[in-house]
């Protein structure tokens, strides 16, 4: 197989055959030639070896990688340790990315090279019709409907892209790596039972950082399936503690920035209890998800 030009990277651990399956099957039918990109599966230290698991033998440039390491980052940084394309794409084991994903990716980076970072939509498919009072909860699972091109140098948020189908190009990629191997930003995503979700923007904000913009395009579209599982008011609290924590502290990390402090015991209990009595369920257990992250995260600048 000639150089690719990008490299497709699917970190996974423990995944769902059937939707990781899906994945495959809809990367086998992208419309950009085989030829010119290749495909890693990093095991992520799967209780069942996914070499033995899953056929890539479709692809010619396809390799199977393992990571001892639990953890997206350690995923991750196994992915670009061993990439040889000029763009990398990461992709989640429950993505199933439009046909035309990967050649749109190709055009985007050459029309725009001062574009060094950028993603587009990511649209549910629900695995049960979620609780309508719930479904305005669920953006902390990454999903985004993108209605207009947008490119930005600013280190907001909401300028960012998320994980789910990042592109981004190798030297940025490659620059994150060396920049948190042994630091504390390492820990930012999940491992085990954390649900911390800051390494994909803490990659996105190193394009910033070299001098390059990043971008969101209409143009980009994947699928995300959503199990029931992820559809529960526990998860959704739980996903927005992790998701509030893990962006906090790389903020604090990068830039040194503080959420403001809580207020004394007395106050806050006295906070709550009126909260509880004026919200709904759903509201008060996502405000006190909240709470919990910004209370975690002065608990672990604190031990440090």
């Amino acid at each position: 197989m000639d150089q690719p030009h990008l490299s497709v990277i699917i970190c996974s651990y423990n995944p769902n055959n059937d939707y990781l399956n899906r994945t495959l099957s809809a990367l086998q039918k992208q419309s950009l030639d085989k030829s010119k990109w290749e495909l890693l599966l990093v095991d992520n230290n799967s209780d069942v070896p996914l070499s033995g698991l899953i056929d890539l033998g479709w692809h010619p440039g396809a390799a199977h990688l393992f990571e001892g390491n639990q953890g997206l980052t350690a995923a991750r940084l196994k992915g670009i340790s061993v990439a040889k394309g000029k763009l990398l794409i990461f992709v989640d084991d429950d993505n199933i990315l439009r046909n035309d994903y990967l050649k749109t990716a190709c055009t985007i980076a050459d029309s725009y090279p001062d574009v060094g970072a950028f993603g587009g939509s990511i649209l549910p498919e629900f695995e049960v019709e979620p609780d309508p009072d719930l479904l305005q909860h669920t953006g902390k699972l990454a999903l985004r409907s993108v209605r207009e091109n947008t490119i930005s140098d600013s280190y907001e948020g909401r300028n960012q892209p998320y994980g789910a189908g990042l592109v981004i190009r190798k030297e940025i990629a490659i620059a994150y790596a060396e920049n948190i191997r042994g630091s504390k930003r390492e820990l930012l995503d999940r491992a085990g039972e954390s649900l911390g979700s800051a390494g994909d923007i803490d990659m996105a904000f190193t394009s910033i950082d070299m001098g390059y913009k990043n971008g969101l395009f209409q143009s980009l579209v994947l699928i995300h399936i959503i199990p029931k599982e992820r559809l529960t008011l526990e998860y959704l609290t739980q996903i927005r503690l992790g998701v509030n924590l893990s962006g906090m502290l790389l903020r604090f990390y990068r830039f040194n920035e503080k959420p403001p402090k809580p207020y004394p015991v007395a106050v806050r209990r006295a906070n709550y209890l009126y909260r509880k009595m004026t919200m709904s369920k759903i509201e008060y257990s996502m405000y006190m998800a909240s709470e919990k992250a910004r209370l975690k995260f002065y608990d672990a600048i604190t031990v440090q």
